[in-house]
């Protein structure tokens, strides 16, 4: 059939000669797996947990979708109809890397879209976070040692 709306109507007569009619309207849309729209890919800082990737997909019966990082399942939800189809992830925690983001969509026919956002984490003024917390380590440990001298100086 075409794409369209078609309106059918059964009658039928018993030996009275009496009849009996209903309509029904058969409405045969597009098989269309849903649209989903592509955030632009990104780099943050080390440590940064502010950004987040907000994606707005778009189907006549969206029914269900499942976020990943880095192929592991971290959010996954069905639509109720008084739902808003965005679907928001904040990105944090992640270590130095590209890490991906993708979406898996799916609508009542069970068509299926998906959309990957890459993120890349990069250390922060050059420097990674492990060289920052040792570096605060190694002061941390030399102020213990000249106070400790320092006292020790002190009590003789």
């Amino acid at each position: 059939m075409e794409i369209g709306e078609y309106d059918y109507r059964l009658t039928v007569t018993n030996q009275d000669n009496q009849t009996l009619s209903d309509s029904v309207t058969v409405t045969v849309v597009e098989q269309q797996p849903p649209w989903i729209n592509h955030p632009e890919d990104f780099t943050i800082y080390l440590g940064d947990n502010q950004s987040e990737i907000t994606w707005m997909p778009s189907d006549l019966s969206l029914l269900y979708y499942e976020v990943y990082l880095n192929g592991e399942l971290i959010q996954s939800n069905v639509w109720m109809p008084w739902e808003s189809s965005n679907v928001t992830v904040h990105v944090e925690g992640l270590p130095l890397g590209v890490h991906n983001y993708t979406i898996r969509v799916l609508d009542f026919l069970l068509l299926e879209t998906t959309d990957t956002v890459m993120v890349e984490v990069i250390p922060i003024n050059g420097y990674g976070l492990e060289f920052v917390q040792m570096a605060i380590l190694i002061v941390s440990i030399g102020s213990f040692i000249i106070i400790a001298i320092v006292l020790i100086s002190k009590r003789r």
